[in-house]
Parts: structure tokens; sequence; C-alpha cells
């Protein structure tokens, strides 16, 4: 009988680039493609391979003949990145309760007397004040940039000609009287990284 992988929620997978019947790529792909958030770890004496590699977004790209002094240091950023992951918004929604990762959040958008949280795998609507949201999130690195919009400052790639850049591509306004204060609080976000 042959073995399948049955894919489930995984936080972290080291893998081999030669594996049986597959590649470790392949298993990457099929793994992200169920949670993008799964930290890949790549651990290989195929070095030619670390440029295919990329296309799944790998954590780590770890030689096998540096093991020793690798290994030690990708564990340990993998299990930062697991405790950065533990922060996360909990809310009801629709009679049903949701725990969102902050990490997944990409930003918060007011709709009358809703939020819609946004993410890349989804929007959640939760009744709530997007000050009372504001307040939870502000010392997270959420940044409110409008009366309309609070942003997850994780995934802000630039803020320019008074718009907000995401890595996702999208852009927003900001509203002009919080421009300075915006500015400033994402470069002490970056200051800190």
């Amino acid at each position: 009988m042959e073995r399948q992988w049955q894919l489930k929620f995984y936080h972290a997978v080291f893998l081999d680039i030669e594996m049986p019947k597959s590649t470790g790529i392949e298993l990457a792909e099929r793994l992200k493609k169920e949670n993008d958030d799964t930290c890949v770890v790549f651990l290989s004496g195929h070095e030619e391979m670390a440029f295919e590699a990329m296309k799944v977004r790998p954590f780590r790209f770890i030689r096998k003949r540096y093991a020793r002094r690798e290994l030690p240091e990708a564990v340990d950023a993998v299990i930062e990145r697991f405790e950065e992951n533990k922060k996360s918004l909990e809310f009801f929604s629709e009679g049903m309760s949701f725990v969102i990762p902050l990490s997944r959040i990409l930003y918060i958008e007011n709709f009358n007397k809703c939020q819609k949280i946004v993410t890349a795998s989804g929007n959640y609507s939760i009744h709530s004040t997007m000050e009372e949201l504001e307040q939870r999130l502000a010392k997270e690195g959420f940044l409110r940039i409008h009366t309309s919009y609070l942003m997850n400052g994780e995934h802000i790639l630039s803020i320019r000609d008074g718009k907000v850049f995401l890595e996702n591509g999208e852009s927003f306004a900001i509203s002009r009287y919080r421009v300075q204060a915006v500015k400033q609080k994402f470069l002490e976000m970056v200051m800190k990284t």
C-alpha cells in the first residue's frame, strides 16, 4: 500500500530537496497551498537548487555541509516567528468564535457599525467600533491612517505621496491630518526591526 501525505496545518517543516517519489519543492508547494504561513526550511546538499527553491518562499535554506552552524539559528528563528504569531485577535461573528493571528491581518476597514477584517485568505465582519480596535491593536503595530482604515504595519511596504502601499499591491490614502503621525509611527516600527 502506498503511503499518501495527508496535508494538514503545520507550523514548520524541514525538507530535503531530494525525496522519494517527490521533491521537497513540490511538497512545499502543496503545503503552502494549504497554509501559506507554514515555515518551510530546506536542508539540502544541493546548493544549486536554492534558486529554484525560492519560488515557494522558504523561511530558510540550510546547506547540509554547514548544518551544524546554520540549523540552530534556523530553529531559533522559527521559534521566534511562532512567538510572534501567538498574538491574535479573538472575536465573535455571526454566532461563531474566531481567532486570527495578527500577522495575517492586512487591514481593518470601517463599514457603518461593522468593521471588515481583511486577510489574504478572506474577510471577516466584526461588530465593534474602529476606536475599540485601534486601542486594542495600536501597541501591536497597527496604524490608524484614516477614519475608515486601521493598517497592519507589518504589511506596509512604503509610505509616499500621502498614501500607504501594502505588500499585496493595494494602496490607501492617508488622512491629511494623520500623515505626519503615520509616517513617524511607521519609521519607529522600521527602526525596531
